[in-house]
């Protein structure tokens, strides 16, 4: 950009940098009352404003060229730290009842980026919605485009640790082999973070469980019948039914790729699986396509790899399921790439495996048909069938959110 527009541009920020400061506070208020409101665990809300000289340098680096202050996007960013990662597309959907949020889009190097940890996913545009745009409170702040940001907190120091460590290779301080480790830190602080969430269901489960043993009886005394100078009293006693917080927005759909990462930490280091992934690699040449041909050879492969199955899961494979093909869209950005560094394709076939199980919905089956997945996990079978159908029913929205 040439000096002239970039001292135009910076001086309309100048003169709107009271209202950017009073918006990004104003908004920091209102979403603490929002996920205050929907019980969802956070761990902090914070805002930021660019200084003067952060847009200077940004409008001298950008490759963008801008046309006025208006168009520049970022000078406002919010950051939402969660307790859990499985609560971030919850939030996005909550917000939604109350601001304009889409996805913001990714530059070609974030997107490619192999130790990004789900950072640079969860950001998103937020503008005041068109409902509040005529409010008195809300007007002058209409047109503002904010860079918002959902994280859980060990994404949020994940990111705090990389960046330091990307400033150091800037300048030559570690070299590739360091960035290497760094991504190995990375899937392990990612294994964590999905282990706090299954912790953090596995607890909601068992409160569930004791309610439904234990449930609080409602005793209603009726009196109904006259005899003499006495009455009878009739005592009935009704079962209360649970409730859920039904403020909360429903889990219209949870993601293959969250029930992929769920189920990692189930198949960490399984030979069977490695056998796997090196036989797809050596069919495909590591280049993957999305075709029925694919689903078959997986299908076959599975054949070999002596699972143990049922003859209706076997034919569901065969056949080329359907849902099987679904679960390909979500476990790859892109269907057609040649390589993909955080999925196994061995896993992507074992997934395929657990779905089909679950589409049976017996807890008996997928007990009887897990194998050796478990020896290292500590879970018991059982209660990894229950995890399995409960992933199954939200992907398919079947589920409300704490149900």
């Amino acid at each position: 950009m040439d000096q002239k527009k970039i001292d135009e541009i910076l001086d309309d920020f100048d003169g709107s940098h009271e209202t950017f400061r009073l918006y990004k506070d104003r908004l920091v208020l209102v979403l603490q009352e929002i996920l205050n409101k929907s019980e969802i665990p956070t761990d902090s809300i914070s805002g930021s404003l660019m200084t003067r000289g952060d847009l200077r340098s940004s409008l001298s680096q950008d490759i963008v060229s801008y046309n006025s202050f208006s168009e520049v996007e970022g000078v406002v960013s919010i950051r939402v730290v969660l307790m859990f990662h499985d609560d971030i597309a919850l939030t996005a959907e909550l917000l939604k009842r109350e601001f304009f949020i889409e996805p913001l889009q990714l530059s070609h190097n974030e997107s490619l980026e192999q130790d990004r940890f789900g950072v640079s996913i969860n950001k998103f545009f937020l503008m005041v919605s068109e409902e509040k745009s005529g409010q008195m409170e809300y007007a002058r702040f209409s047109s503002l485009k904010i860079v918002l940001t959902i994280r859980s907190t060990f994404q949020d120091a994940w990111f705090g640790v990389k960046e330091k460590f990307v400033q150091m290779a800037r300048s030559g301080l570690i070299g590739e082999g360091n960035m290497n480790q760094l991504a190995q830190v990375s899937y392990l602080i990612k294994m964590a973070d999905a282990e706090l969430s299954r912790i953090r269901f596995s607890l909601d489960e068992k409160n569930q469980k004791r309610q439904v043993q234990a449930p609080p009886k409602e005793v209603v005394h009726i009196r109904t019948e006259k005899q003499g100078n006495k009455v009878k009293e009739n005592t009935v006693q009704n079962k209360e039914v649970s409730h859920f917080n039904d403020g909360k927005p429903e889990f219209s759909e949870v993601t293959m790729r969250t029930f992929r990462d769920n189920l990692e930490r189930f198949i960490l280091d399984d030979q069977t699986i490695r056998n796997i992934d090196r036989n797809i690699s050596d069919y495909y040449d590591t280049a993957l396509t999305y075709n029925d041909e694919f689903v078959d050879t997986l299908a076959r492969m599975y054949s070999n790899a002596r699972i143990i199955k049922t003859d209706s899961i076997k034919e569901a494979l065969d056949n080329g399921e359907p849902l099987v093909r679904e679960m390909m869209k979500h476990l790859y950005d892109d269907i057609y790439q040649k390589r993909s560094e955080y999925i196994h394709k061995g896993t992507c076939l074992l997934v395929m495996f657990f779905i089909l199980l679950a589409k049976t919905g017996s807890v008996d089956i997928i007990r009887r048909h897990v194998g050796g997945h478990l020896e290292r996990t500590g879970i018991s079978d059982t209660e990894f069938a229950n995890n399995i159908l409960l992933y199954y029913k939200k992907s398919a929205g079947t589920l409300k959110d704490g149900t």
